[in-house]
């Protein structure tokens, strides 16, 4: 859960392809220090840590077809000589390809990484060097219907291994694919609707357990300019759940029910900052073998101080429940969570960059002695040896 909250002012991941032509490098050095460094209750283990990141791509711009290549590498080492040392590889292709009526974005990505933020498997246990490997793809296809409507069709898929040692306990690996096809049809300059169809597909397969659910139901959508600095979004679906779990092999129980789904979002530009709010209720993998309902609001912002000062900053709270409670899910199973994060950039020249921040998570859940809380403070020095930044 603390892996999902961690917000992007301290956060590492593949980003989407740059428009850019050429190549790109990005090298960092952090120091970190973290209050609660497993985000566990009643066992807190608190250490610094030195960080270092290295991201680089190449970006080939074709006529009408483009394709992006990037890799990215995270390397923490604690001082506590007794914490296991955290580090992470990605890459991810991306091809653009433009059409006469319409443009096409695939994007396949590979990710191995330690999970010390998420350390317990199913049956509660601690697990220290748990690693999680994530396999995904994703596309997305827009035809152009007239000048004014189009049809949008998505599809994205990961599939998701946890490898624990040495407690040797498997935690359930999953595939999950969400996806949908919307006609979109713009009223005027500053209003869009949308109607289509949405779904998921969420399979589990554990050791005392196989878990499958499907969802699907219709979906409206609506864009709108509310001014030349300001935007927003809404959306809402209603979906049909089936659910299928064999326990032991071969007790057979089904559930079907329905929820509602939805989006709102709100996005200002200032002259020397941004703010950002957003709304929504989804379903989610959880790696405990149940697709989780989540309800969840964010709030980013940013503000130029200086030529060389910005400052930025998030928040976040959710609340989270299996969908499925009396089968795989328990009551509690469900959690609240927060998470909060502030940071300022420096510009020191150019290409260098100067970044310190702070992070405060907490969690509540109705199990007994799971709450827990951590802070973070990091200090990053990143250099943009060429092109542009991930």
């Amino acid at each position: 859960m603390a892996l999902l909250l961690t917000s992007a002012a301290l956060a590492d991941d593949v980003s989407d392809a740059v428009d850019s032509d050429g190549a790109r490098l990005d090298v960092g050095v952090s120091t970190q220090y973290d209050s609660n460094v497993f985000f566990v209750s009643g066992d807190e283990v608190s250490s610094p840590s030195a960080v270092a990141q290295l991201a680089s791509g190449y970006r080939w711009q074709g006529e009408l077809t483009g394709v992006d290549v990037a890799v990215d590498g995270r390397y923490q080492e604690y001082t506590d000589g007794s914490l296991p040392t955290v580090s992470a590889i990605g890459a991810a292709i991306t091809v653009d390809r433009a059409h006469e009526f319409g443009s096409t974005r695939v994007q396949l990505a590979y990710r191995d990484e330690s999970s010390l933020l998420d350390v317990l498997n199913n049956n509660g246990d601690f697990v220290g060097d748990q690693r999680q490997h994530t396999a995904s793809a994703s596309l997305h296809r827009m035809f152009e219907l007239s000048e004014t409507s189009s049809i949008v069709a998505t599809l994205a898929g990961s599939r998701v291994k946890y490898i624990d040692t040495p407690a040797g306990v498997q935690q359930d690996d999953y595939d999950f694919t969400s996806g949908g096809s919307q006609w979109e049809w713009q009223y005027s300059e500053r209003v869009t609707f949308g109607a289509g169809v949405v779904g998921s597909w969420y399979d589990s397969n554990g050791k005392r357990f196989t878990n499958e659910v499907t969802t699907i139901g219709p979906v409206l959508s609506m864009r709108y300019e509310l001014g030349e600095t300001m935007s927003g979004s809404v959306e809402a679906s209603y979906r049909r759940s089936e659910s299928k779990t064999v326990f032991l092999g071969f007790i057979d129980q089904r559930d079907s029910g329905a929820d509602y789904y939805g989006r709102a979002g709100v996005a200002k530009q200032f002259e020397r900052g941004y703010l950002d709010l957003d709304a929504s209720r989804s379903v989610q993998p959880g790696s405990n073998g149940s697709q989780e309902i989540r309800d969840e609001v964010t709030a980013s912002f940013g503000r130029e101080v200086s030529e060389r000062i910005m400052l930025h900053g998030g928040v976040t709270a959710l609340k989270s429940a299996p969908t499925n409670d009396g089968s795989v899910g328990a009551a509690n199973d469900r959690r609240t969570a927060f998470a909060g994060d502030l940071g300022v950039d420096y510009v020191l020249a150019e290409r260098v960059t100067l970044t310190a921040g702070y992070r405060y998570l907490r969690q509540n859940t109705d199990a007994a002695d799971t709450d827990a809380r951590a802070q973070t403070v990091v200090m990053t020095l990143r250099w943009e040896l060429g092109g542009t930044a991930l």
